[in-house]
């Protein structure tokens, strides 16, 4: 870490569960365990999506749960909370979010400023904060992750922009549960 820059080199996102025996070896040594495993089943990839405006019709609909990374869904730029939720169609404990950054162009506003939000109802009336990205934004061609801790089942899923932050776009939002190892 050099003042507020990080640089990752060699990272290594594992999808499978299955963690090289050396990354192992140094999580045991560090005191640190690998991440449960995850299925590679996307809970919301082409599930029903509402979102409050979109910038046009490049941008719309189940864009950003499609499961192509070279889509997304964009806001208009006029309105200071955008959203775009996924109804899973059903209410299931959600293991991780996957939040995955546009990959044409590089903006950063995009990819800080928001929240992720589970509830059981489609207006949100009523909802639980699984997560937030408040300051900094997360890498350009980038996938934010949030492992999730609740152990409650929720139906709907939302990505939602904090302080009236404006414009939100991304390629991606992906639910994931977990399975046993």
């Amino acid at each position: 870490q050099n003042g507020s820059n990080i640089t990752m080199r060699d990272n290594v996102h594992v999808a499978d569960g299955q963690w090289p025996q050396t990354a192992v070896n140094i999580m045991n040594n560090a005191g640190r365990t690998a991440s449960p495993s995850f299925l590679e089943n996307n809970i919301a990839l082409g599930k029903s999506s509402e979102f409050s405006t979109v910038y046009d019709s490049q941008y719309a609909g189940n864009s950003g749960n499609d499961g192509d990374i070279n889509t997304l869904w964009a806001s208009d730029t006029n309105e200071a909370m955008p959203y775009y939720q996924v109804d899973l169609g059903s209410a299931t404990t959600i293991a991780r979010i996957e939040l995955v950054a546009r990959q044409d162009m590089n903006q950063q506003a995009s990819r800080r400023n928001f929240e992720i939000l589970a509830s059981n109802s489609p207006d949100f009336s009523q909802y639980t904060v699984l997560g937030q990205n408040a300051k900094h934004p997360f890498l350009h061609l980038g996938v934010w992750i949030l492992d999730v801790d609740i152990k409650q089942n929720f139906q709907y899923v939302r990505v939602q922009r904090l302080n009236d932050a404006g414009h939100l776009t991304f390629a991606e939002l992906r639910v994931l549960e977990q399975v046993a190892p």
